[in-house]
This record gives C-alpha cells, structure tokens and sequence, in this order.
C-alpha cells in the first residue's frame, strides 16, 4: 500500500458545543489565524488558514514568522 503520510495537531483543542462557529481561543499560537488570537469567533477561515501555515512551512522550512 505504501507509505501513508498524517498530518494532526490537537495543541490546545476543545469540543465545540455550537459547531463551527465559536467564540473560543484555541489551536497552536504559531499556526493560529489573526482572528482567533484577537479571541474573535472561530470558523472553517481559521483552519484554512493553518493550513496554509504549514503548507509554507513544509515547502520552505520554516514558518513565516
């Protein structure tokens, strides 16, 4: 089957009670979206933007900040 490669990150993760929408502040500081370390709501953006951040990181070798 080959080599299978994962990707996971529970840093300072919670169980939503409202879903996708929250106002929580959670995630790994380094890889968290703006919005989320202003403790402004949490949504699909904010992963959007982790990923992004280690899709950098991955390419390049380090993050962009």
């Amino acid at each position: 089957m080959g080599n299978k490669w994962k990707l996971s990150d529970f840093g300072f993760s919670v169980k939503s009670k409202f879903g996708f929408k929250d106002k929580m502040n959670v995630g790994t500081p380094l890889y968290m979206a703006p919005e989320s370390l202003k403790k402004s709501y949490y949504s699909y953006k904010s992963d959007l933007f982790s990923i992004g951040i280690v899709m950098y990181e991955m390419l390049v070798g380090q993050t962009p900040y």
